[in-house]
């Protein structure tokens, strides 16, 4: 099967995309996506794991999706990240995508932190690779709020450039994946010191 732009894009608001587990994710309109869970281990302190290391450890445990993933960190609240999938979706005749993003993170209060991701416009020419594309995002943020010491509730938006037209077959394999990632994240770190 091969994807042509004409295929059926689905604009419904509010609807559940994947459900795993506890991981939920959801569209809330037209190229913009939330993803909520949380993470609960009692022998953690979870608040701690609040940095940059944390979005490695994601792309670590997952590395059968990435071709390749540079996490450069600036400070403790800025780093920029290169990300380069693997071409899991070339059998139907979608370019290989990469992103890259100056990160940010921001300490709201004592209970939450929130990652902010935007295209890093500075990198895009250093990186990218012959025949990929990349990926549209306008922004990202990941809100982190600590429930108690040892339970943290992550809500996750992205935004997709406007002009991006993702067909509905491609949203439900994206988010399988997606969540299957973010379930990965969270059943290592809710087995540490365990």
């Amino acid at each position: 099967m091969i994807y042509d732009d004409d295929d059926e894009i689905d604009d419904n608001t509010n609807s559940i995309i994947v459900k795993n587990n506890d991981i939920i994710m959801q569209k809330i309109n037209k190229n913009h996506y939330k993803i909520e869970y949380s993470i609960e281990n009692n022998a953690t302190y979870l608040k701690k794991l609040l940095d940059f290391n944390i979005i490695k450890l994601v792309y670590d445990i997952n590395k059968e999706f990435f071709e390749e993933v540079k996490l450069e960190i600036i400070d403790e609240n800025s780093a920029k990240i290169f990300i380069l999938m693997k071409h899991l979706f070339q059998d139907f005749g979608m370019p290989q995508r990469y992103s890259c993003l100056y990160l940010n993170r921001a300490i709201i209060n004592d209970s939450t932190i929130v990652f902010t991701g935007t295209p890093d416009i500075t990198s895009i020419n250093n990186n990218t690779r012959n025949m990929t594309e990349p990926l549209p995002i306008e922004n990202i943020k990941v809100f982190c709020t600590a429930e108690t010491e040892h339970k943290i509730n992550f809500k996750q938006e992205i935004l997709y450039d406007n002009e991006f037209n993702i067909p509905k077959f491609m949203e439900k394999m994206a988010g399988i994946i997606i969540t299957k990632m973010f379930l990965r994240a969270k059943q290592f770190i809710e087995n540490l010191n365990k």
